[in-house]
């Protein structure tokens, strides 16, 4: 352990600019200016055929295939540990959320050796895209629960 301008070292690690380090991450994001070229929203028909067909295709499973997945899982025919069982767990998010939220902790407190300016804009990029899956996967996973509260609707094992 040593001290100089920038903090508590401990080997690599810089513990008092941790908040500094991060802060700085989402100036940098903030920064950016958006591409023209490449906009962040698809073009509005793109957009409402694509919202459009999702809409439809949940209506039309929860009318059409819901009732017979009902009846045959009411019937004894699901095989509840095995499919269905994995499924839900791969779905969880935990494993997701624990794996990038540690790379992106780890990333924000080490202090990478600045040698070029390539290996900066590389590691800028590589922790972009582990904010990016954390973000992504933590606000669909709100969402989710939003709209599961909002509809209500009853686990197959508690429907009958």
């Amino acid at each position: 352990m040593h001290k100089n301008d920038a903090g508590v070292h401990f080997g690599g690690w810089v513990i008092n600019t941790w908040f500094l380090t991060v802060t700085n991450y989402f100036k940098f994001v903030g920064d950016r200016k958006p591409s023209k070229k490449f906009g962040i929203l698809p073009d509005i028909k793109l957009l409402s055929a694509i919202l459009l067909t999702v809409v439809v295709g949940v209506v039309a499973l929860y009318h059409f295939v819901d009732p017979v997945f009902i009846k045959w899982y009411a019937e004894g025919n699901a095989d509840r540990t095995g499919l269905f069982a994995w499924t839900t767990d791969i779905g969880k998010s935990g494993w997701i959320l624990l794996s990038t939220g540690s790379v992106i902790l780890f990333m924000s407190i080490y202090e990478f050796p600045r040698n070029s300016t390539p290996h900066t804009v590389h590691w800028h990029h590589v922790f972009l895209k582990f904010y990016f899956i954390f973000t992504t996967v933590a606000f669909s996973g709100l969402i989710v629960i939003l709209f599961k509260n909002i509809i209500g609707r009853a686990r197959p094992v508690l429907h009958d």
